[in-house]
C-alpha cells in the first residue's frame, strides 16, 4: 500500500464520520 492509499483511506473515513473538520482545526497545532 502506497502512503497517498492510505492518506486517501483517512480522508474518506474522516468525512464519513463527520470529523473532517475538526482534524483540519487541529493540523495547525500538530504542525508546531
Amino acid at each position: 500500500m502506497k502512503a497517498a492509499d492510505v492518506t486517501n483511506t483517512l480522508e474518506m473515513a474522516l468525512e464519513a464520520s463527520g470529523c473532517d473538520q475538526v482534524t483540519v482545526r487541529h493540523k495547525p497545532r500538530l504542525a508546531q
